[in-house]
């Protein structure tokens, strides 16, 4: 016997999950770009810091990214 549904029995979804806001490519490449940068920013002071045994303060310092650039474009 049938229950008189046409979707072979599933439940219908609810108007409320439909009406939801989905997430966009816009949304994606935001997300992607600030865990990119938080990414880095970790990085750079945790290598600067374990591996050049320097304070990890210094990393954020104008200075040290002019001797950083110096170094990488001669």
């Amino acid at each position: 016997m049938t229950d008189g549904r046409s979707n072979g029995g599933r439940k219908r979804s609810d108007s409320r999950t439909r009406n939801l806001p989905r997430f966009t490519w816009k949304t994606y490449l935001a997300v992607l770009v600030v865990v990119a940068a938080v990414t880095f920013f970790v990085g750079a002071a945790a290598g600067y810091a374990v591996l050049g045994n320097q304070p990890i303060g210094e990393v954020f310092s104008p200075k040290t990214w002019w001797h950083v650039l110096a170094i990488v474009f001669g």
